[in-house]
């Protein structure tokens, strides 16, 4: 949903999805967009949602002093909202002081700069950990060790890390976004 920034990219842009035999968008909201941005009808967009591979069986894991466990798991780039996330969690410290916070992101340079200033300012850095990015093959480790995922965010065209999480068992709370409500649906979170 990235806009091409010259002139010249555009065109190429629009002539490419002009003679495509197939367009598709990864969530019925995504689809949806693209059409009015090529000024299409939306029915000519097909949907192919990403794939999220079979984990196998990852055995759920649980906190050994029994503290509830949320998580976040994105790229931290602003438009993940990982300032609600932290606001969320501190307001949920009030009734439950012993839950903690896991957040797994790229930490280095870009937007994981800002998320230590937003832990720090949250009133319980004590209770969160940032593990930074997660290698592709322990997601569902990650995922699976967690009571709930936060996904608050502007926008996700599809949300894998909901559908992954969803895969592992792992309820899911997040934002009205293009991709999470063909993911996440009523009961989900």
């Amino acid at each position: 949903h990235l806009r091409v920034l010259t002139a010249a990219g555009a065109r190429r842009e629009a002539s490419v999805v002009s003679t495509a035999r197939v367009r598709c968008g990864v969530s019925r909201g995504h689809a949806e967009h693209l059409a009015r941005r090529f000024g299409q009808r939306s029915g000519g967009w097909e949907v192919l949602h990403d794939l999220v591979t079979d984990p196998g069986e990852v055995p759920r894991a649980s906190s050994p002093a029994g503290e509830p466990v949320v998580g976040h798991l994105s790229n931290l780039a602003p438009v993940k909202r990982l300032d609600r996330v932290v606001a969320a969690f501190a307001r949920l410290r009030r009734e439950a002081p012993t839950a903690r916070l896991i957040v797994a992101g790229p930490l280095g340079g870009g937007p994981g700069r800002d998320v230590w200033e937003l832990v720090a300012a949250s009133g319980c850095a004590e209770a969160i950990e940032m593990v930074g990015a997660v290698a592709r093959d322990r997601v569902p480790a990650f995922l699976a060790g967690l009571d709930v995922l936060l996904m608050p965010s502007d926008s996700e065209t599809f949300g894998v890390a909901a559908a992954e999480s969803l895969a592992q068992g792992t309820p899911v709370v997040a934002t009205r976004t293009w991709g999470s409500v063909d993911v996440v649906g009523a009961g989900d979170g």
